[in-house]
């Protein structure tokens, strides 16, 4: 079962997920598709967020198919989350999908994940020196 339909319509059925989404204030789908706490993203970003981004959790709320790309590209936002600018979309998205959590603790970047960030840092700090020009 697809990692989307899992979490739409199975992970809400599972003692341990209605515990750990308890647990980090996430509103689980109960079959019906209504808003973007339907999507992979918002769980995604929840998990990362309070740091219980482990594998376990990730197949208590997705199933059995592994999502590398989400995962990393949620990660990724969450570990540039300083570098975002008040009233950007960006700031925008986060306040929808943090809506509700627990406090921030994501885990510690590891070493590419601090090479990728700092890559972005670097990235965003020339294109924002060029539009002040």
């Amino acid at each position: 079962m697809r990692a989307a339909n899992f979490w739409r319509h199975e992970a809400y059925k599972g003692a341990e997920a209605r515990d750990l989404a308890e647990s980090i204030g996430l509103d689980l789908p109960t079959g019906i598709l209504h808003d973007f706490k339907s999507g992979i993203k918002y769980p995604m970003r929840r998990l990362v967020v309070t740091g219980k981004d482990t594998p376990d959790n990730l197949r208590l709320l997705f199933g059995v198919e592994e999502i590398p790309a989400i995962h990393a590209e949620t990660r990724k936002e969450v570990l540039m989350a300083a570098m975002v600018t008040e009233g950007s979309p960006m700031a925008i998205m986060t306040g929808i999908y943090d809506k509700g959590c627990p406090r921030w603790s994501p885990r510690p970047a590891s070493g590419e994940e601090k090479i990728e960030v700092e890559k972005q840092k670097d990235f965003t700090t020339r294109f924002s020196s060029l539009l002040r020009e």
